[in-house]
C-alpha cells in the first residue's frame, strides 16, 4: 500500500483545475466504457480500429474507423463519418501498446462541428497528461497511484447518458 505523504508530490490530476461535470465511479475502465458506450444519448457509436478490447467488447456494433501507419485516427475518414448522424466517438488519448497520443483536440473539433460527442478513454493518461477535450473520459484510478478495482467516468452532463434505473436522474 502506497503511503501519503504531506507535500508529496502526485502528479497532474491533483494540480488540475476542477473541470465541470459529474463524476460517476466505477469498478474500472472496462465498467465506465461499458456505461457510456451503452447508455450515451447518441446515434451511431464510431471507434478507432485500435481501441483497447474493452471498448471494442462494450460496442460490437460500432463502425470502426481506420488509422494511419503512425496509430493516430484518420480525421478525413472520421469527418465523414460523423456527418452521417450524430454519433458517439470513442478514441484512446494513448495507446498502451504504442504509446501513440491521439490528437483528441482535433478530434474534438471534427465530433463537435458534427454535434457529435466524444469519449475519450483515459485509461493510460489519467495522471500523466492533462484530462484532453472531451464530453466524457474514462478513468482507472491504478494507473495513477489509487486503489485497484476502482474507476470513474467523467461526464459534462448527465444529461448525455440514458437512465439506466430507477434511482437514476
Amino acid at each position: 500500500m502506497r503511503r501519503w505523504r504531506r507535500g508529496w508530490r502526485t502528479g497532474p490530476i491533483p494540480r488540475a483545475r476542477t473541470p465541470d461535470g459529474e463524476v460517476i465511479f466505477t469498478s474500472g475502465a472496462s465498467e465506465a466504457a461499458a456505461l457510456a458506450l451503452g447508455h450515451a444519448k447518441a446515434g451511431a457509436r464510431l471507434v478507432s480500429t485500435v481501441e483497447h478490447d474493452c471498448i471494442l467488447q462494450a460496442a460490437p456494433q460500432a463502425e470502426q474507423l481506420p488509422v494511419l501507419g503512425n496509430g493516430a485516427v484518420d480525421h478525413e475518414n472520421l469527418a465523414e463519418a460523423v456527418r452521417r448522424e450524430r454519433p458517439l466517438v470513442a478514441v484512446q488519448h494513448v495507446n498502451s501498446e504504442t504509446g501513440n497520443r491521439q490528437d483528441l483536440a482535433a478530434i474534438a473539433a471534427i465530433t463537435h462541428g458534427e454535434g457529435g460527442l466524444l469519449l475519450a478513454d483515459c485509461a493510460q493518461s489519467a495522471g500523466k497528461f492533462d484530462l484532453p477535450p472531451c464530453d466524457m473520459a474514462i478513468v482507472s484510478a491504478h494507473k495513477f497511484g489509487g486503489p485497484i478495482g476502482s474507476g470513474a467516468l467523467l461526464v459534462k452532463d448527465y444529461a448525455m447518458l440514458e437512465p439506466s434505473g430507477g434511482q437514476e436522474r
